[in-house]
């Protein structure tokens, strides 16, 4: 993915649940808090079957609500997972939508799917669960394979190996075929609530 060389995506396999419950009634049964659902953003923009919409208005409808959801401004936002098909319309289109939420550069941004594939209907979990892990281990997910940054791409998107970042707050997007766009705010277990 943002790569000026792409040549689409890698399908994969994978599976991630959550379990999502009151902060206090997990600790009172002893388990373990690892991050916060914080704020979901929804938007569907229809605008093809298979293609978002170029200027990625759906993608940035979500991002933006998932952040009115939660309370917090963009620049809260110290990484996104984005969802980073690789493909060329999906990847200007979400570079657009991400430069209209948070301005050019103003966010680190890798996709996870150059790691593990498209892993299809499980992609919004696995994604999502890569975003908790590296809140919580202050580790961020590279994007592989990215050896020339698109131009169109203004963010740095993390090319190489994982980067340590002690993010406090992380988005996890999800823009399926159909124009289905979600959006997830994460915060780390131990900012806040």
């Amino acid at each position: 993915p943002f790569d000026r060389e792409r040549r689409g995506m890698s399908i994969g396999e994978g599976a991630a649940f959550f379990v999502l419950e009151d902060a206090e009634h997990c600790r009172a049964r002893g388990g373990r808090v690892h991050a916060r659902l914080a704020g979901y953003g929804m938007s569907t923009d229809a605008h093809h079957v298979t293609a978002p919409h170029p200027e990625g208005e759906g993608m940035i409808h979500a991002m933006r609500q998932a952040l009115d959801d939660a309370g917090l401004a963009a620049s809260a936002v110290g990484y996104v997972n984005a969802h980073g098909t690789g493909t060329v319309q999906n990847d200007r289109a979400e570079a657009l939508a991400l430069r209209a939420v948070f301005g050019e550069g103003g966010v680190l941004v890798s996709s996870t799917k150059s790691l593990v594939g498209h892993t299809m209907a499980a992609a919004g979990s696995v994604e999502a669960m890569a975003t908790v892990l590296a809140l919580q281990h202050g580790l961020l997910p590279p994007t592989a394979n990215l050896e020339q940054t698109d131009p169109e791409v203004a963010f740095d998107c993390l090319p190489g190996t994982a980067r340590p970042a002690e993010i406090e707050v992380g988005l996890s997007n999800s823009f399926g075929f159909g124009g289905q766009n979600v959006s997830l705010v994460f915060t780390r277990a131990d900012a806040g609530a």
